[in-house]
């Protein structure tokens, strides 16, 4: 594993430890190429009519960045893109700006 590699690992699992402290039940995708890096089920409690209740399991599914502050210490940085190998090849996945956005929307 290269030094990216690893920042990325220790970023993945300081969030993973922070979710099974909170008391998540976490998941770990099978495959690396599904565009996320872990998921966890939130179990939610509806009712209707005030007297009909129902629970629901909704998975939020979480892609892992690490960042750093920027040199101003203004803001936090982080890459936009991340490097992926398909046999011999090297490819940049590039994200979607929306993507970026609804992070902090």
């Amino acid at each position: 594993m290269g030094r990216t590699q690893d920042l990325g690992m220790v970023g993945q699992t300081a969030i993973l430890n922070r979710l099974v402290q909170l008391g998540f039940e976490v998941l770990l995708p099978w495959n690396s190429s599904l565009g996320y890096d872990l998921a966890y089920i939130v179990e939610k409690e509806e009712a209707h009519f005030g007297f009909f209740r129902f629970k629901t399991l909704e998975v939020v599914r979480v892609q892992c960045k690490v960042a750093w502050l920027s040199k101003n210490g203004d803001c936090l940085t982080f890459n936009t893109a991340s490097v992926t190998h398909w046999g011999t090849k090297e490819a940049w996945i590039s994200w979607n700006s929306r993507v970026v956005r609804s992070l902090f929307s």
